[in-house]
C-alpha cells in the first residue's frame, strides 16, 4: 500500500497542527460554531393566510431559526409532480434541513411529507383548525371513507414532530395505529427546539474515510460535495482509500489538495470494502471518523452535524447514523418507497428513533461516524457488510447508535430493481459468514433460514405472477398505485406484497446457496450444479466449472437425442463430452432430487424444501465466483 506524503495534504494554507505538533497542544482553544440562524422552510397551502401564522413563526426566530415561506403543490397525483420538484430544488438551494408543513388536503400532505422524508428532511406536520381543510378534518374526527384518513395516518406517521390545533378532533390519532414509529406531539403554543451548535477546537476532530473502487466520476462528485461542508475545512481531513482499482485516482485527489485537506491511501490489492476500510483506520489521525461511500454526495451540513452529534454524546461507545436522501433529482419511485419504508432492505430509517440512542443494528456503513478507538479496537473484519460484523462485536462494549438526521448523504444512483437483486443475494451469503463468524443464537435467529426455505419454495411456484406485477405495476407514479382500487386495497399494497416475495427470494437464495456451498465443503464432495441442456447459460456453466475440482456442472437431458444435440454445442465450442457430467432423467423431480443448485433458467416445474436452491438474480459466473469464496465452516450447519 502506498500513503501520499503530507505535502499533498498541507499545501493548503492554513491547515491545522501536524500529528506531532496537535500532541503538544494542551491550551484549550475552543471557539462557537457558526452564529447565523439555520434556515427553517415554512410550507404553506396556496392562498393560506399569514395572519395566524405569525406566533409559530416568531417562536421559531427566538429559538434561533430563520424561517423561509414556501408554497405547497396545489394538488395531487401526477399533476403535483412538477410542483413538487421545484418545492424539494427550493428547499435545498435555500439549505433548509428543517420544515413546517401546514396541512391542508390529507392526499397533497402526504406526498409532500413522503418526498421530505426520503430526503431526510427533518419534518414537522403543523394541523391547525383554520388550515386543514373539512376533508381533513373529517377524517381527523374518524368519520372519512376514502382515502383521506389513511393518507393523514402515513403522512403524519412519517413526520418527526406533530404541532397539534387543541381546536380540532383527534380521534384518528388517538388509535395508535400509526404505520411505523412514533412521534412527538406539541401545540402551537409550545416552544421551538433551538438548532444545536457545534464547538470547533483547533485541531481536526473528524476524518472521512472514503472507500473507492474504479468510480472516478463518483468520486470526484463525493470530494466535491466535501469542499461545500458548512464546517470549516480546518476541522476535518480525507482520507481516500482506493481498493486496488484498475484506473488509479492519484492525479484526480491530487487535483482537490488546494480544496480539501486530503490524503490518499493506495491499496497494491483488492481488499473488499471493508479491509480497506479498516487499512484505512491505521492511518487515522483524529478522534473521530465517518465511514462514506464513493457515490455519496454529503450534503453542507453533513460533517457539521455528524460532530455536533459526537459533541452531545462524548462517550466511546455511542456512534452516529446520518440521514439518506434517494432522491437526487427529487423523484421517488415505488421500489425506494419499498426498500427503505415497507421492506425495510436497504436503509431501514423507521426502526431508528432521531435523536435517541438506538441498538447496535443501527450502525450502517458508508454512513456512520464513531470513535476512533472504538473502530481501530474491532476493525471491519468481512469483506461485505462488514457494518454489521464490527456492530455486533462492539455490542459488548455496549454500542448505541445516535440518528442525526440532518446529517444527510445523497445516494447518487438510481436504485435499479435487477441491482438490488443482485444485492439481496450477497446480503443472504454475507448473512450466512457473519452467522458462522460471530456463532451467536442472535444471528442465526436474524438469519430466518426456516422462514426464507419457506419463501423461496412460495416465490418459484408464483414467480411469473410476481414478475408480471412488478413489471407492469413498478413504473407507475406512487399516486396512482394508492389511487386505484385492487381487491379492497390499492395497488401500491399489491405491488408491496410482490416485491417483499421477490426480494425475500433473492435474499433466501444467496442464504440457502451459501448453506449447500458449506454443506458439501463438510461433506467433502464436490457442489453439484443443475443446468438444463437448452438453458441459455448452460454453456458458461460449463465452461466456468470444467477447471475447478470443487464444483460440477450437471446437465440434465430427457432423452438420447438431446445428449447428441448437446454434443455438437459443446463441439462447436470447442469442448468434448469428456469435460461435462450427462445425465438422463424423465421426471424434474427425479432430475433434481440430489443436485445442490440449480440455474435460474433451469427450474422444475415444481419446487420443494430440500431440492436444488435456484441460483436467481445473477448470471452463473457471478453466482460461482461467489461460492468459490466460501471457507470451510466449523459449526456452522444447525
Amino acid at each position: 500500500m502506498i500513503v501520499l506524503p503530507a505535502s499533498l495534504v498541507d499545501r493548503r494554507p492554513g491547515r491545522a497542527p501536524s500529528a506531532a505538533s496537535r500532541s503538544e497542544t494542551t491550551e484549550d482553544r475552543s471557539v462557537p460554531g457558526p452564529t447565523a440562524p439555520a434556515a427553517y422552510g415554512v410550507l404553506l397551502p396556496r392562498g393560506a393566510s399569514r395572519s395566524h401564522l405569525d406566533g409559530r413563526s416568531s417562536a421559531l426566530r427566538t429559538a434561533g431559526w430563520a424561517p423561509q415561506d414556501f408554497v405547497l403543490p396545489g394538488g395531487h397525483g401526477e399533476a403535483a409532480a412538477p410542483d413538487l420538484d421545484a418545492l424539494l430544488a427550493a428547499l435545498h438551494d435555500a439549505g433548509c434541513s428543517s420544515v413546517d408543513v401546514w396541512a391542508g388536503e390529507p392526499e397533497s400532505l402526504l406526498e409532500v411529507v413522503e418526498a421530505l422524508w426520503h430526503r431526510s428532511i427533518v419534518t414537522t406536520v403543523v394541523l391547525d383548525a383554520d388550515v386543514v381543510t373539512h376533508r381533513g378534518r373529517e377524517a381527523l374526527a374518524g368519520r372519512s371513507s376514502g382515502r383521506a384518513a389513511p393518507a393523514l395516518l402515513e403522512a403524519v406517521a412519517y413526520a418527526d414532530a406533530l404541532v397539534l390545533d387543541e381546536r380540532l378532533p383527534v380521534d384518528l390519532l388517538a388509535t395508535g395505529r400509526l404505520p411505523f414509529g412514533s412521534i412527538a406531539v406539541t401545540t402551537l403554543a409550545a416552544p421551538v427546539p433551538a438548532p444545536g451548535r457545534v464547538v470547533l477546537r483547533p485541531a481536526p476532530e473528524l476524518t472521512v474515510v472514503v472507500s473507492s473502487y474504479d468510480r472516478p466520476q463518483a468520486l470526484r462528485a463525493c470530494l466535491e460535495g466535501l469542499t461545500r461542508q458548512s464546517l470549516p475545512a480546518s476541522a476535518f481531513e480525507v482520507l481516500v482509500v482506493d481498493d486496488a482499482s484498475p484506473h488509479p485516482v492519484t492525479d484526480l485527489v491530487a487535483g482537490f489538495s488546494e480544496r480539501l485537506p486530503v490524503r490518499l491511501l493506495q491499496l497494491s490489492e483488492n481488499h473488499g470494502p471493508g479491509g480497506a476500510r479498516t487499512l484505512a483506520l491505521e492511518h487515522v489521525r483524529t478522534p473521530l471518523t465517518l465511514l462514506m461511500d464513493d457515490d455519496d454526495l454529503p450534503e453542507p451540513r453533513c460533517l457539521e452535524e455528524h460532530l455536533l452529534a459526537h459533541q452531545e454524546h462524548p462517550a466511546e461507545n455511542v456512534a452516529v447514523l446520518g440521514g439518506t436522501s434517494v432522491l437526487p433529482g427529487g423523484v421517488m419511485t415505488a421500489l425506494s418507497r419499498h426498500v427503505m419504508t415497507v421492506g425495510r432492505q436497504y436503509f431501514a430509517y423507521p426502526t431508528v428513533a432521531a435523536g435517541e440512542l438506538n441498538s447496535w443494528r443501527a450502525f450502517w456503513c458508508g454512513r456512520s461516524s464513531a470513535k476512533t478507538t472504538l473502530l481501530q479496537r474491532h476493525g471491519l473484519r468481512t469483506p461485505f457488510m462488514e457494518d454489521a460484523d464490527f456492530a455486533f462485536r462492539a455490542r459488548d462494549e455496549g454500542l448505541r447508535v445516535v440518528y442525526a438526521k440532518r446529517a444527510v448523504q445523497v445516494v447518487s444512483e438510481r436504485l435499479d430493481l435487477g441491482n438490488f437483486r443482485r444485492r439481496q443475494n450477497r446480503i443472504g451469503h454475507a448473512m450466512l459468514d457473519l452467522a458462522r463468524t460471530c456463532g451467536d443464537d442472535e444471528v442465526w435467529t436474524w438469519l430466518g433460514v426456516e422462514p426464507v426455505t419457506r419463501q423461496l419454495a412460495q416465490w418459484v411456484g408464483q414467480r411469473e405472477l410476481v414478475k408480471h406485477i412488478i413489471d407492469q405495476l413498478s413504473p407507475l407514479p406512487l399516486a396512482r398505485l394508492r389511487e386505484t382500487p385492487h381487491e379492497g386495497r390499492d395497488l401500491l399494497a399489491l405491488l408491496d406484497s410482490a416485491l417483499f416475495m421477490d426480494l425475500d427470494a433473492h435474499y433466501a437464495a444467496g442464504l440457502l446457496a451459501g448453506l449447500r456451498r458449506q454443506q458439501a465443503l463438510v461433506q467433502a464432495r464436490p457442489l453439484l450444479v443443475g443446468v438444463r441442456y437448452d438453458d441459455p447459460e448452460a454453456l458458461a456453466c460449463v465452461a466456468r466449472t470444467a477447471s475447478e475440482d470443487w464444483v460440477r456442472a450437471v446437465v440434465l437431458l430427457p432423452d438420447h437425442d438431446a445428449v447428441r444435440e448437446f454434443q455438437a454445442v459443446l463441439a462447436a465450442a470447442g469442448r468434448s463430452v469428456g469435460d461435462v457430467d450427462l445425465r438422463i432423467a424423465a421426471g424434474a423431480l427425479e432430475a433434481f432430487s440430489d443436485l445442490d443448485l440449480v440455474l435460474a433458467g433451469s427450474l422444475p416445474p415444481h419446487w420443494r424444501t430440500g431440492m436444488a436452491v435456484p441460483l436467481i438474480g445473477q448470471d452463473v459466473v457471478a453466482w460461482i465466483d461467489q461460492l468459490h469464496r466460501v471457507r470451510s465452516p466449523r459449526g456452522a450447519l444447525r
